[in-house]
């Protein structure tokens, strides 16, 4: 059973790393089109992460 539930992780494995795939790909776009925004927009972003990271 212990090599069953193996191959079944392997196979979903398999399946998800298209979809991964997808989203890196998909991120890279969003960065693009970010990076033609204005730069006010990044730096808020920028300072809202920071944050974010501060509280963490």
């Amino acid at each position: 059973t212990r090599a069953h539930t193996r191959q079944r992780l392997e196979s979903e494995a398999k399946q998800a790393a298209p979809k991964q795939a997808a989203r890196r790909s998909s991120a890279l776009r969003n960065d693009t089109v970010k990076s033609t925004n204005s730069r006010a927009r990044l730096h808020r972003a920028a300072v809202s992460s920071k944050q974010v990271l501060n509280i963490r």
